[in-house]
């Protein structure tokens, strides 16, 4: 592993663990802008999802889970 290669492992690892959103704003207006309609807007700012890092060896997987969907 290079130094570089290193460096960038050890950035990555920061980011390992579960992170929760608290908040976000415009999503509605990026959502129409998007061409979403309304119902499926009304549903998507009430979610707050969930994502999951992990690492194994330079794999570094992100999961998404919401009441909704999981990607």
């Amino acid at each position: 592993m290079t130094s570089q290669t290193a460096v960038s492992h050890n950035m990555a690892e920061a980011f390992v663990g579960t992170w929760n959103l608290k908040e976000s704003k415009n999503f509605d207006d990026y959502m129409k802008a998007l061409g979403v309609g309304f119902a499926t807007r009304q549903v998507g700012g009430m979610t707050k999802p969930t994502t999951i890092i992990t690492m194994e060896g330079e794999i570094i997987t992100l999961k998404t889970v919401s009441t909704f969907k999981t990607i």
